[in-house]
């Protein structure tokens, strides 16, 4: 990682992290500094699986921000009170897909096997 981009961004060399995505969520994995030079710093990570992998920074200290309050111009209900018309729609299940597309790779592989069958007659 560049030494520069860490000043500007504020963030020590030790709050570097290697996180992977195991699908429902980032997960930080084991991530050590290995060494410095005058432009870059140099990190391992160790992992388990392989995964999509994201290189994350956590600054120490979190600056303050102040919340800016606009004024609403148009006033709208609040979600709880407005009424959600939802159409019957049919579920898909996903089951029964599975179900046949499992039976249709089935039904391929019975079908080479008699075609192979045949042809060795």
């Amino acid at each position: 990682m560049q030494n520069s981009w860490l000043k500007s961004s504020g963030v020590k060399g030790n709050d570097v992290r290697m996180e992977r995505w195991d699908v429902t969520a980032w997960l930080e994995i084991e991530t050590i500094k290995l060494t410095e030079s005058s432009e870059h710093t140099y990190y391992e990570a160790y992992t388990d699986s392989f995964s999509p992998f994201a290189i994350t920074a956590f600054r120490s200290a979190v600056p303050q921000v102040e919340a800016i309050k606009t004024p609403i111009l148009n006033e709208t209900p609040a979600p709880e009170k407005m009424k959600i018309q939802q159409k019957d729609k049919p579920e898909l299940n996903g089951g029964i897909l599975v179900t046949i597309v499992v039976l249709f790779i089935i039904v391929a592989i019975l079908a080479v096997f008699y075609l192979k069958a045949k042809k060795k007659m």
